[in-house]
């Protein structure tokens, strides 16, 4: 059964609903952060316009592996406009933000209807990952889109029997996490007997494989018990379940049958596409515990469902459609529910005090923009500069930047700052400590806290909300 498209009235309500969300995410964007997982989304992108290398490797993943590059491939566009880099963040991110509640909006109102869609991208572009999303570059919080569009894909290449769509997902790659979306298309392709792009499948598996063996290997080595356990425990429920079928009746033998069934009760009813909805969310889930990055180890990973549970929640609307009071009602619930979540982000970004020391606040785009600008006028000389970032005792849950240095020499503590003035002021800072630290530098970056450590005599100090720039009076 194919719905009718959403009402006018329901579109017009979505677009103002869109408008709305934009001006609630431009205003968030006050936050804009600036930190090491962003600095070679912008930094290899625009080297490659510079003549430099092209980007075959996105950001490291917190396993030590390079995610694909497509994130790095979206900040291009805006690149090409402006030099600016909040500028090419934030329209990037807020394109790709509320490209992503619009096909929540159409796939929702493709599965259930019209008003089901709308409450979908209510739900979505008004949640603290939907406002956070549309400004911040990092690949867990465009994974929700990603996963969406790559369901959306995959639903529309079994409805409408074309390859170019499951040809697609091969681009939705963002996050290392991402390559268990190929095991999915195999997994639903093989049950609904519909496999498209065979070669394109199995040459996305092949990557993933590639991709994520050295982990898998590692982590082998370190937890050979549950592997061995994990494949016995697969072979005994799969004999149970032979033994299971071969004493059924002959009449009941029937796997072909059950498998049209199948087929049949998964796009053509409404509880089934809620049930789609559900399986994409399990294997998701499924394949990122059996590679060992649960919810508990790594649980930003899981934000890619989120798109997918807002669709599934949206079925309930749709259970109300023959009761108009109930559906009214839970659409004013939903109302009431984002109004509250869009208003409390926006008075907690007016309460915001950006010089108390938090880890945001020295993250802060605005904060360590004006720190670059100062040490550049400052600065006498055209040549390198020497600055030693004291900040990794109050950032100790930064460590994995020094673990990564390892394995790109690019990632170390105070990169962000380094890259606004060589971007901006053509200034290179030699320090190339991964904790940042350097001997005799030209200037001392640090936080509150590390003011205790430095005597106030020694040095000019400049406060940038929660950074402080402190200069050598000898210098």
């Amino acid at each position: 059964m194919r719905l009718a498209n959403p009402s006018r009235p329901i579109q017009v309500l979505f677009i103002l609903i869109l408008l709305l969300s934009a001006a609630v995410k431009l205003f968030a964007a006050r936050h804009l952060a600036w930190e090491a997982d962003y600095v070679p989304l912008i930094a290899r992108g625009q080297a490659w316009l510079a003549g430099g290398d092209f980007p075959a490797v996105g950001t490291l993943s917190s396993v030590a592996a390079y995610n694909m590059p497509f994130l790095v491939w979206m900040q291009l566009p805006a690149l090409l406009i402006t030099d600016d880099i909040s500028i090419a963040l934030i329209s990037t991110q807020l394109v790709f933000n509320l490209v992503t509640t619009t096909i929540i909006f159409v796939f929702g109102a493709r599965l259930f209807g019209g008003v089901c869609g709308l409450a979908a991208a209510l739900l979505f572009t008004f949640s603290e990952t939907g406002i956070s999303g549309a400004y911040t570059a990092w690949a867990q919080l465009l994974l929700p889109g990603f996963v969406v569009i790559f369901a959306y894909c995959l639903y529309l290449s079994h409805r409408q029997k074309r390859t170019v769509y499951v040809a697609a997902t091969a681009a939705f790659m963002t996050h290392f996490s991402a390559v268990l979306l190929f095991g999915i298309i195999l997994i639903f392709s093989l049950l609904l007997r519909s496999l498209a792009n065979a070669r394109g499948v199995l040459l996305g598996l092949a990557v993933s494989a590639i991709m994520l063996a050295p982990y898998l290997a590692l982590r082998s080595l370190l937890e050979a018990c549950f592997w061995f356990g994990l494949v016995h425990s697969i072979y005994s429920v799969a004999r149970r379940l032979r033994d299971d079928y071969r004493a059924l009746p002959a009449d009941q033998q029937q796997p072909r049958a059950a498998a049209r069934l199948f087929r049949e009760l998964l796009c053509a009813l409404p509880a089934g596409r809620n049930l789609f909805l559900h399986l994409i969310t399990f294997g998701v889930s499924a394949g990122l515990i059996l590679v060992r990055a649960g919810p508990d180890d790594q649980p930003t990973y899981y934000y890619a469902l989120i798109g997918l549970q807002y669709l599934s929640c949206a079925y309930v609307v749709h259970l109300a459609k023959d009761r108009k009071r109930i559906r009214s009602l839970i659409m004013l619930l939903i109302f009431v529910y984002v109004s509250l979540g869009a208003a409390d982000r926006v008075l907690l970004v007016s309460k915001h005090d950006p010089s108390a020391h938090t880890p945001l606040n020295l993250n802060l785009y605005s904060s360590l923009n004006d720190a670059a600008n100062w040490i550049a006028a400052d600065w006498s000389s055209a040549g390198p500069l020497t600055i030693s970032y004291d900040v990794f005792p109050e950032m100790s849950k930064h460590w994995w930047i020094v673990a990564w240095h390892t394995v790109d020499p690019g990632y170390r503590m105070g990169m962000a700052l380094d890259y606004l003035l060589a971007s901006y002021h053509g200034l290179t800072n030699v320090n190339r400590n991964p904790v940042g630290l350097a001997d005799t530098p030209d200037y001392i970056v640090t936080s509150a806290p590390g003011l205790d450590r430095y005597n106030d005599g020694d040095y000019q100090q400049r406060a940038f909300n929660a950074i402080y720039v402190l200069k050598p009076v000898s210098s």
